[in-house]
């Protein structure tokens, strides 16, 4: 748990202050704020930050692992100093929303969260106002409260969280990585990061893009360890879009694993170092070759006819392939079914239940049935972009893992998805250097080579609108027919927001072997009970859904929606290449509509949506740009004329402006009694270097600029 700034609300946990937290609270307060506290407490603030809306003093972030008594004890605590110097500043640090105490699972064992807050004050002439933070906190709707009372432009709030968790663990337990630049949205003065950790703790620590290493710093037991990084005068970060701040701004990575004897260190999902003491900061090649031959072994159970019955609908490899796939994907529908059951605390009858499916079942599977047919495939291990260059990942959680599978067109596996037969190679890893890694025989890992990832192509990447936009008599309502085609990667973004969970669980159930509501056995009263509850909040969730719709398109389109409803006309599930079609209808007011005389003003451009806009702040970049994969959008809009009007000023309607990076065309034309508006936008590439923005804002400024242009319907 890491505290984070640069968001607007900050949120903790509080505990009741029994007599025994009291103890504990004043031994963290003392922790932060006593006299063996090293922290510069010097308020004055250099010359080149007068002009900062604040300016952090202090910042420091610490973290203990220990182990005793069959407990297993984690901390993680924050310190901020901050010195208030606007009015935007003195908003945000004003208010801090808290949640209560809380029981959570961490596995199969309860973990117990003890947190505890502390706030205060100091004036410009020194003086110290501590908040009580128990009596000043005040419940507000669903949220709990504390404002900060008598905080003051030129003020420093100094506040602190500090959160214990005991939890059992058995033989070994990963730890949340924590991942995170220096730098924040206001400059840092003094920075500290501190964690404790003792035998039987595995460390890995990685300083990125110039930051400080890490120190380790004795403590006189050889049983425990103290690591610390500090580092000071730390300028503010900007965070434009289209940017990855791990891999250009100075930060750090770092996880810790327990592994708590030889056995554990053999299954832990985890790059240990040689000894606990040794912190790990780098792997080489055939450490990675060596930790994924231990642990990547293909089913031992070949998939077949039968073991696919229902799912097979042929004998080609493709279709024994997608069989595999399809048949996991109904499992992945039964675990979300249990799950929103769960949560809509309805029992579910047991032949329901489903054990949990990892994205690498499936490949395990395929890979067994494809080293059976002699298939030639390759696995491959891959890092998300953002997480930067994988010969330097020492986070075994951050490696992706995939499967390809050498057909004269190749395919890519990475998982079940509920919106296509298999996952294709995900757009994050695209053009990434990745390791690929031949498997042989029974399953092991012969070879491993370097290879760049291909990148998909604006083309394949393709939304397509047809808007049919007719006016009312009046022309102070529109009513809008909308078909959807969308390819590639934003085929698959539109299935995710268009498809529901029932959707979802609906179609799998239908085209199931067998529908599983039909497997009842001896609870057959029980799993009647089930649908009868199932199908009721599945109506009531229908209809929030409908009602919720007119928003949703509200957003889409930036206008307010009257009404609205959507149709699937191609879920697209079971064909990778097939497009992904849905139709809306919905009505708009006259948000697009201004009068002029006995003339009317159309603001035709908003029809495609809320454009990218650039503020000027924006326009000035040195970061690099990152974005997720080429794409294209087009639009095709018919605007129906109304009798006894003409249209003028279509001459604005043509623009064309394209470059390396990307471009935006559109045309105007009337063709009888329609006005026809075709617009396309795309984008080339996943990466541009900075040198590269103002050819990119060329394009999205012309973009922008089509947005704001109208037409002026004249009456005859």
């Amino acid at each position: 748990m890491s505290l984070k700034l640069r968001l607007l609300i900050v949120a903790f946990l509080l505990v009741a202050i029994t007599p025994a937290n009291a103890q504990k609270k004043e031994e963290i307060r003392e922790f932060f704020w006593g006299s063996k506290n090293k922290t510069d407490y010097n308020t004055s603030i250099p010359e080149k930050y007068k002009d900062e809306s604040a300016v952090i003093i202090n910042k420091y972030d610490f973290y203990d692992y220990s182990e005793g008594f069959g407990k297993v004890q984690y901390t993680s605590a924050s310190m901020r100093t901050v010195k208030i110097q606007d009015a935007a500043a003195l908003k945000l640090f004003s208010e801090f929303e808290i949640y209560e105490s809380f029981r959570k699972t961490v596995g199969y064992f309860n973990m117990r969260d003890n947190t505890f807050f502390g706030v205060r004050i100091i004036k410009p002439n020194k003086k110290i106002i501590e908040i009580d933070t128990e009596k000043d906190k005040k419940k507000i709707d669903d949220k709990t409260v504390i404002a900060i009372p008598n905080l003051e432009i030129g003020d420093v709030i100094d506040y602190y969280y500090h959160t214990t968790s005991y939890f059992t663990a058995t033989f070994y337990y990963y730890f949340d990585p924590e991942e995170e630049t220096l730098s924040e949205r206001y400059p840092i003065l003094n920075y500290k990061l501190a964690f404790n950790t003792e035998n039987d703790f595995f460390v890995n620590f990685q300083s990125i893009n110039g930051a400080p290493k890490l120190k380790q710093i004795d403590t006189g037991k050889k049983s425990e360890r103290l690591y610390e990084l500090t580092t000071t005068d730390i300028p503010k970060a900007e965070y434009p879009r289209w940017f990855y701040p791990l891999l250009e701004l100075p930060g750090y990575k770092f996880q810790v694993c327990l592994a708590q004897n030889g056995t554990a260190e053999t299954l832990v999902y985890f790059l240990l170092s040689e000894r606990e003491r040794d912190i790990r900061s780098s792997v080489t090649k055939d450490e990675i070759f060596n930790f994924f031959n231990k642990r990547i072994i293909p089913h031992t159970n070949v998939p077949n006819k039968k073991s696919l019955k229902g799912f097979l609908t042929d004998e080609t490899n493709m279709d024994y392939i997608h069989a595999i796939f399809k048949k996991y994907r109904l499992a992945v529908a039964k675990n979300y079914e249990t799950r929103i059951s769960r949560d809509a605390k309805i029992n579910i009858p047991y032949v329901l239940s489903e054990s949990t499916v990892d994205d690498i079942d499936p490949l395990l599977s395929t890979m067994r049935y494809c080293l059976a047919r002699d298939i030639s495939f390759n696995l491959i291990i891959a890092l998300p972009r953002y997480d930067g260059k994988i010969e330097d990942n020492i986070l075994a959680g951050n490696f992706r893992i995939l499967m390809r599978i050498n057909f004269p067109e190749p395919i890519y596996l990475s998982g079940v998805t509920p919106f296509a037969i298999y996952d294709g190679l995900d757009p994050i890893l695209e053009g990434s250097k990745a390791y690929v890694i031949d498997m042989k025989g029974s399953g092991r890992l012969t070879n491993m080579t370097e290879e760049i990832l291909p990148i998909s192509t604006a083309a394949k990447n393709r939304e397509t609108i047809q808007l049919n936009i007719t006016p009312s008599a009046d022309l102070q309502s529109f009513t809008i027919e909308s078909r959807n085609v969308s390819t590639g990667h934003l085929k698959r973004e539109n299935q995710s927001n268009t498809f529901t969970f029932y959707d979802f669980i609906q179609a799998e159930y239908a085209s199931a072997p067998r529908h599983p509501y039909e497997e009842y056995g001896h609870e057959k009263r029980k799993m009647e009970q089930f649908v009868k509850e199932m199908t009721s909040l599945v109506e009531n969730r229908k209809e929030q859904d409908k009602k919720e719709l007119p928003k949703k398109v509200s957003e889409e389109i930036g206008a307010t929606v009257l009404e609205a409803e959507r149709t699937i006309v191609d879920g697209a599930r079971n064909d990778s290449e097939k497009p992904f079609v849905f139709d809306t209808k919905f009505k708009i007011g006259a948000d697009f509509v201004k009068s002029a005389g006995e003339n009317t003003v159309i603001e035709i451009g908003k029809f495609i949506g809320p454009p990218v806009e650039i503020e000027e702040k924006e326009r000035k970049r040195t970061a690099n740009i990152y974005m997720g994969f080429p794409r294209s959008f087009e639009n095709e809009i018919t605007f129906n004329i109304p009798d006894g009007y003409e249209i003028k000023g279509l001459d604005k309607l043509n623009k064309k402006v394209e470059n390396e990076t990307g471009g935006f065309t559109s045309t105007a034309s009337i063709q009888g009694s329609t006005l026809i508006v075709k617009t396309k936008r795309y984008y080339l590439n996943n990466y541009e270097p900075a040198a590269n923005w103002p050819k990119m804002l060329a394009f999205l400024d012309a973009a922008f600029q089509f947005s704001q242009e109208k037409i002026l319907l004249k009456k005859k």
